[in-house]
């Protein structure tokens, strides 16, 4: 999940089940109220507070034809995916070439080049300081480059 403060800062969000927490790994980001845990600097928050403008979580989904007759054809974009390197992996299919983890459970890594379509799926928990009852779903159909450029900023890695 993530927050977009009105300054228009972006950082991660987890909660430890009492609080909630913003966080990043970028010294820059972080303020005189973060404190250093681990290797991320983290401040408590409100969820609901007036500074922040939007709180949601971002889903990132290819329509890709797998090769199995009858298989769903849009998919959700795993975050062991390496779109600048064109290397896409996709969980839930089954049959030649796809890798079993455990009973039910396969992947296989594809050519992102080979996408016929990118979307971003933003699930928008709550804006300008209101809470929605139930997430409000906004999806952008985005070009490939735009894609790469979204799957990077939105990675709670680079947060």
């Amino acid at each position: 999940m993530f927050v977009r403060l009105k300054n228009g800062m972006l950082y991660g969000v987890f909660s430890n089940g009492i609080s909630d927490y913003i966080f990043t790994h970028d010294v820059n980001k972080a303020g005189p109220d973060f404190q250093l845990v681990r290797d991320k600097y983290r401040k408590e928050i409100d969820l609901g507070s007036e500074d922040i403008e939007e709180c949601f979580e971002a889903v990132f989904k290819v329509k890709f034809d797998v090769g199995i007759p009858g298989a769903k054809d849009i998919w959700v974009v795993e975050r062991d995916s390496d779109i600048p390197n064109n290397k896409l992996v996709l969980w839930g299919g089954s049959g030649d070439g796809w890798v079993s983890v455990e009973n039910g459970v396969s992947f296989k890594e594809f050519d992102f080049r080979d996408a016929q379509a990118q979307f971003m799926e933003k699930l928008v928990f709550s804006r300008d300081g209101k809470k929605y009852a139930r997430p409000k779903r906004v999806v952008t159909e985005l070009t490939k480059e735009e894609f790469g450029k979204a799957v990077e900023l939105y990675d709670e890695r680079n947060a």
